[in-house]
């Protein structure tokens, strides 16, 4: 039975003296077993010393048992390690030993469940007692718990160094013999069941027995594998308590996927020899931000590129090349999509000349056009012959205005694009602007995800961290799924960038943007808190653990359980963020309160209409299920009937 820590301070009122267990008591080791920090220690061996340093783990913890075997109660360090002589040579055993002592150290995390439990005994005057049954030495002990805040207490007593236990009883009989007072004075709390809680009542003491293991995060099916997505996972868990309210899907959902990408990413720069990196705007934002918290070196310079689609593919119509082939050719089309969207993407969006055009074609501005076999539509291409005298006096405009910003920002020699993906048209179309006007620049672009079938890969140089080109399909039909969703987690504080302008009074160019498609403050609260939360953990992980190895996998995983299995509150406010795009619309449709028992066709209906049909579920039935099963299994009517009529 889980007791809240208010419940635990209920239980220890009327006690003077409050004894605690150290490990998983009061402090959380950030690995799922303690064998694991054997793992780590043999991996930084192996990488330090070769082959030697193979198997470490199974006979360091083969050692113990042979140690243990030799004494009555319990050993020390030094104990095991004399087990391993003869088995590595004098100098890497002692390295081993001081590594594993300095690994302790590094993730041992204060166990967030017990310490208002610990603040409330300080606040009160209470006598604290810390007793543990450990073979590490007990100045490293005193070391780990100031280190997680635990600063003050009237008696530690560590087996180590008595040479007694709490396995055997032993040790509390010793503890209350110092103290100088009765059991009935003492209540001991810790998560052994044995140890913790039966020796102690055998020695007459009051026990409150707490789980070794309890679940923090919200999303707690994640993807992990490999010991360093261990790590993380429990960093997680062991700190998220700490985290303001607001900040906590974000802190644990975004800030892994932010901090295995930057960390993939400074990798890839670092190996390409890459001085300079630029961020598109306005999903390269949150990137930005959290590339400069993990670059700590600081070798490589970082920039916010102001820029879009529309930014770098109406300049590209004042090229030569610029034809109605290769404009269509440079876009990403929605399936449907107005004309005056079309003269938009052509840099056209003065309404009185979107009028004068409609009424020169006599093509209604709201008209529908597929993009269905559009490099043929011979509408279209014929508009845009017509009016290419109008659209290359403003791409040229444009053009002189993106050069000059682009000076401005330094972007010259061998340097880095990032953006979010997916096909890579940003990028083709700058690469095409720059060799248009001669500027020698060798470009690599990096990316959340490439499309694996219809990018540019093969024609630019870009790389994807979650998937690529025949890699991780998996992960691409993953993010596929929740891709509307995804995109809004990078969105940045301003709108889409419109164009690129001069300023006469400073010569500077500056950027005009549209206007931000979030209307509702609560939106982007929520969007900014999410992002914070993000960043807050990349904070705290790389100043407490430095550069974890995590997989892409584990790294997306815990955005991927936010949307498509979400708490009905995470549902309800996620429901409320506008998606733009050609179109607008919100991520759950129509209100929250209508039942579908009363009015099934009207839930049916908007269910089929919502873009998020698992958070459409959630925040109706208000139920923790599997709506992402739920989601896939719909369509097996159809298929019923088909092999009904089969038959």
């Amino acid at each position: 039975m889980k007791l809240s820590s208010q419940q635990v301070i209920n239980n220890i009122k009327q006690y003077k003296y409050v004894s605690f267990d150290v490990f998983d008591t009061l402090l959380k080791r950030n690995v799922e077993r303690p064998t694991d920090l054997f793992t780590i220690l043999e991996m930084t061996g192996l990488s330090k010393y070769g082959s030697i340093f193979k198997n470490f783990k199974s006979i360091r913890i083969k050692a113990e048992q042979v140690a243990r075997n030799k004494v009555n109660e319990e050993v020390t360090l030094d104990d095991i390690y004399k087990e391993l002589k003869g088995k590595f040579p004098n100098n890497i055993r002692y390295w081993a030993q001081e590594k594993e002592k300095k690994l302790e150290y590094k993730y041992c995390n204060i166990n967030e469940n017990i310490k208002p439990v610990y603040d409330y005994c300080i606040n009160n005057n209470k006598k604290i007692v810390i007793i543990t049954d450990i073979y590490l030495p007990q100045s490293l002990i005193e070391e780990m718990l100031k280190k997680c805040g635990i600063t003050q207490w009237d008696a530690l007593f560590v087996s180590s160094t008595i040479g007694l236990t709490k396995s055997t009883g032993n040790l509390f009989k010793y503890a209350l013999d110092k103290l100088n007072i009765i059991s009935s004075y003492l209540v001991h709390i810790g998560d052994n069941n044995i140890s913790d809680v039966k020796k102690a009542k055998e020695n007459g003491i009051r026990s409150i027995h707490i789980p070794t293991q309890i679940v923090n995060i919200t999303y707690k099916k994640r993807s992990v594998n490999n010991i360093w997505d261990n790590v993380m996972q429990t960093f997680l868990n062991n700190n998220i308590l700490s985290v303001n309210e607001n900040h906590k899907l974000g802190y644990e959902n975004m800030g892994p996927l932010l901090y295995g990408l930057c960390t993939w990413l400074i990798k890839e720069l670092k190996r390409e020899k890459i001085k300079k990196v630029y961020f598109m705007s306005r999903d390269g934002q949150i990137m930005k931000k959290a590339f400069d918290i993990l670059n700590t070196d600081r070798n490589i310079q970082s920039y916010y590129f102001y820029a879009s689609r529309r930014v770098l593919q109406v300049p590209a119509l004042a090229l030569n090349s610029a034809s109605y082939v290769n404009f269509i050719n440079s876009l990403h089309w929605e399936e449907n999509f107005t004309f005056k969207y079309f003269l938009k993407s052509l840099g056209l969006e003065n309404s009185i000349i979107q009028k004068e055009i409609s009424e020169k074609y006599q093509i209604d501005l709201n008209k529908k056009f597929s993009s269905q076999n559009l490099s043929t539509n011979s509408i279209l291409n014929n508009v845009f012959k017509g009016e290419k005298n109008t659209i290359y006096q403003n791409a040229k405009d444009e053009l002189n205005c993106l050069m000059g910003y682009i000076h401005q920002i330094k972007m010259d020699r061998k340097i880095a694009i990032v953006d979010i993906g997916w096909f890579g048209n940003m990028q083709r179309n700058l690469e095409r602007i720059l060799k248009a006007k001669n500027e020698n620049i060798d470009m690599h672009g990096y990316y959340v995800g490439i499309i694996p079938n219809k990018s540019h890969a093969t024609e630019i140089k870009m790389k994807g961290y979650l998937f690529g080109p025949k890699f991780n399909l998996d992960l691409f039909k993953a993010e596929n799924h929740v891709n509307a969703l995804f995109e809004q987690i990078f969105m940045a504080d301003h709108g889409s960038v419109k164009r690129l302008v001069k300023v006469k009074a400073t010569n500077n160019y500056i950027p005009i943007t549209y206007p931000y498609e979030q209307k509702s403050n609560f939106a982007i609260n929520l969007l900014t808190n999410y992002q914070n939360g993000a960043l807050q953990f990349l904070r705290e992980v790389s100043s407490k653990l430095g550069k974890l190895n995590i997989s892409s996998h584990y790294a997306f995983s815990g955005i991927y359980q936010q949307f498509i299995n979400p708490t009905h509150k995470d549902a309800h406010d996620w429901g409320n963020i506008v998606f733009k795009d050609v179109n607008e619309q919100y991520f759950v449709k129509d209100n929250y309160y209508f039942s579908f028992l009363r009015f099934p066709n009207k839930f049916l209906k908007s269910y089929k209409s919502s873009m998020w049909k698992e958070g459409f579920l959630s925040v109706h039935t208000k139920n923790n299920l599997n709506y992402y099963w739920i989601v896939t299994h719909l369509h097996k009517p159809k298929l019923w009937r088909k092999k009904k009529n089969e038959r």
